[in-house]
């Protein structure tokens, strides 16, 4: 049986597109978040709200458009892949969830100083 990975999620942005470039390729990533609240309602019908909070990689072909239209508290809507890295810091082992962004919409009015004519 075939296996699939892919996610989507509609979120606001949790701050602005962060772009690096790599000095030996020249391609970039930029790096940001996602806050996906859900509602629901208990069995004693209290009203109960969480927020999951989403790390998104841009891939360096999406960067530039995204670095422009990406910013703090606008809705968008992801299309991606889950990653898990592992990386070690003081001797301890992390593991640390991220989706890699194929595709993006940004889902809400443009802000005012990205109305630079470039289409969404």
């Amino acid at each position: 049986m075939a296996q699939v990975n892919k996610v989507f999620y509609i979120g606001n942005l949790t701050r602005d597109l962060e772009v690096k470039e790599f000095e030996n390729s020249g391609s970039k990533v930029g790096n940001t978040a996602v806050a996906v609240n859900e509602s629901y309602k208990l069995k004693d019908g209290t009203k109960k709200e969480t927020v999951t909070f989403i790390n998104l990689e841009f891939p360096d072909h999406l960067v530039e458009h995204a670095s422009r239209m990406a910013k703090k508290g606008r809705l968008i809507h992801i299309e991606g892949k889950t990653k898990l890295r592992e990386y070690e810091k003081e001797g301890h082992k992390f593991l640390a969830h991220s989706v890699r962004v194929e595709d993006y919409q940004m889902l809400d009015a443009k802000p005012v100083e990205a109305a630079s004519g470039d289409p969404e």
